[in-house]
């Protein structure tokens, strides 16, 4: 007969264990568990005192310390958890306010050689060819994170991803790149941001691509990083610091940076679900989910409904005497009160076709810009050469 039991293999990458409910009817070993046929099994990832839960991989997937898998033969799943890095590695990120980990197998380190501002970063451990090494931290939206990233590759398929709750977000490099800003919007809610480095290369060497030796590795420097929330408690593993002399190879991450946005986070409960929030299709800064040909970015710059159709705002110039009773065109945007000047931007262009488009800025070429009861008021001269406008809304 058909045998009703199987063996439902748990593997562990990392310092961590898994709790099994139901119990298992008998175990061939401490990580071979019997079940019967049919079973739905609830795995729960515990992670050790010094790391946390990364991800479930094999016969199970996700980023959530619990899983649920259901017996229909001889099964495995592997547990992964990161180690909290502290010390050098914690210095280099300059990130006192956020707990980070990173890949067991191939730890980060610290190290002086690349960095975009001169000072220390840290570097991603030695992979093989078509491996991956991550490094993660969690915060609490909304808000931005952003970056500098830098890669050099000697395989056009290494490349390095940035991802939000384990699924990867539109920032990518491939290959050689020199340094880059990246920013990220992530929404309300608890999130982890991990960056991952992807070897593809065929040289069958890896390594940290200092000096001759050769390798794939990510590096993520001093930046300051406000707000957050920790993920665990305290950290004692220590990191040693590297002097890297070359750079190949690699990817660097520098000068990381998270700016929550209490203002704009009102405005999204105001109108946004939970569940929606956690959807950028509909509530990213770019999306328009009530399809009025304005972004959500742009209807909380102007005070707006993103989920009520307006007829998109115009920016139409009219000719006004100034204070010395000299005629100017005088453009007028409302705004929320709580942003400020540096968010919104006006540009200009006196030839639509070239799309060459620039700032109008306070004091120079007769533009005078100010803000009170509302709203933004540019007045230019009525002999200007700009002829068309736009605005253009932005998060520091």
């Amino acid at each position: 007969p058909a045998s009703t039991r199987f063996i439902l293999t748990v593997d562990l990458a990392g310092d961590g264990s898994v709790a099994t409910s139901p119990a298992p009817l008998s175990q061939v070993s401490p990580r071979e568990l019997v079940f019967e046929k049919g079973t739905a099994v609830t795995l729960t990832a515990l992670p050790g005192p010094q790391s946390v839960f990364s991800s479930w991989s094999s016969g199970a997937t996700g980023i959530s310390p619990a899983t649920t898998v259901t017996i229909k033969s001889y099964q495995n799943v592997v547990a992964t958890f990161d180690d909290i890095v502290t010390t050098a590695l914690a210095a280099a990120l300059d990130t006192s306010g956020l707990v980070w980990a990173t890949s067991p197998l191939s730890p980060w380190l610290a190290q002086t050689g690349t960095t975009r501002d001169g000072s220390d970063a840290a570097q991603s451990g030695p992979i093989s060819d078509y491996e991956s090494t991550s490094l993660q931290t969690t915060v609490t939206g909304p808000g931005y994170v952003g970056y500098w990233w830098k890669m050099t590759g000697d395989f056009i398929y290494d490349h390095a991803e940035l991802q939000l709750d384990g699924v990867a977000t539109e920032n990518h490099l491939f290959n050689n790149t020199d340094w880059t800003r990246a920013r990220c919007f992530v929404p309300a809610g608890t999130h982890r941001l991990t960056w991952t480095y992807f070897r593809r290369s065929s040289d069958g060497t890896g390594g940290y691509g200092y000096g001759s030796e050769t390798g794939g590795g990510i590096i993520i420097g001093p930046g300051v990083v406000v707000g957050g929330e920790e993920v665990v408690g305290a950290a004692t593993r220590s990191h040693k610091t590297r002097n890297a002399a070359t750079f190949n190879n690699a990817l660097a991450l520098d000068q990381v940076t998270w700016q929550p946005d209490p203002s704009l986070a009102a405005w999204y409960d105001a109108h946004f679900t939970r569940a929606e929030q956690n959807n950028p299709a509909l509530s990213g800064p770019a999306a328009d989910p009530d399809g009025d040909g304005v972004s959500n970015l742009m209807e909380f710059a102007l005070g707006r409904s993103p989920v009520s159709a307006e007829a998109a705002p115009v920016l139409r110039p009219v000719r006004e005497p100034s204070p010395a009773d000299v005629e100017q065109l005088v453009l007028r945007v409302p705004h929320v009160a709580s942003l400020g000047q540096a968010y919104l931007r006006f540009q200009s262009t006196p030839d639509l076709p070239s799309q060459v488009w620039t700032d109008l800025t306070n004091g120079q070429d007769g533009v005078s810009i100010t803000d009170a009861d509302g709203q933004f008021v540019v007045r230019l001269p009525l002999d200007s050469p700009q002829l068309y406008f736009r605005l253009v809304v932005t998060l520091p």
